[in-house]
């Protein structure tokens, strides 16, 4: 399951500080992981190795992308795919099991309707497309897209 969150400027709350607050034991707080282009360590090959082992350790754990727009996807889109998944070591690690997370900034001009979902859902995927087409290809961006099931609006 992937869910696309998209945050205006006032969300600064993390996905995952948000997600750890609503649990009580540590070993589950240890099956989420968070990867942000922010943060650095963004090469293809050290997101895959870092999600590989994440995905060895949990299966079915939650995978936050925090800022998708400057995170590097490749690794993320493979295992977002269905029945999709990595290679790591020789070893095919399925990452179809977990659930993503994936925040986007969304300029607080953005015409996003929040009581029409579907018009809401297009609206950001389209902003999301747009913002992708900027980094790598058209159709990359609108596969990309595809993995996406759920478009939400942060809220503080």
């Amino acid at each position: 399951t992937a869910i696309l969150l998209a945050k205006t400027p006032p969300v600064l709350t993390s996905v995952k500080e948000i997600l750890e607050a609503g649990i009580e034991e540590e070993e589950c707080k240890a099956c989420i992981k968070e990867f942000s282009g922010k943060t650095g360590g963004n090469s293809k090959g050290e997101i895959q190795k870092n999600l590989a082992t994440f995905l060895l350790e949990c299966p079915y754990g939650v995978v936050v992308v925090e800022d998708v727009v400057t995170t590097e996807l490749l690794p993320f889109h493979n295992a977002m795919s269905e029945q999709g998944g990595l290679t790591y070591n020789g070893t095919s690690i399925p990452g179809w099991h977990a659930t993503y997370v994936l925040t986007m900034a969304m300029d607080e001009s953005s015409d996003v309707d929040p009581s029409n979902e579907e018009e809401c859902a297009r609206t950001v995927k389209a902003g999301l497309v747009e913002k992708l087409t900027k980094r790598y290809t058209v159709e990359f961006a609108n596969a990309f897209r595809r993995r996406i099931d759920y478009v939400g609006l942060g809220r503080n």
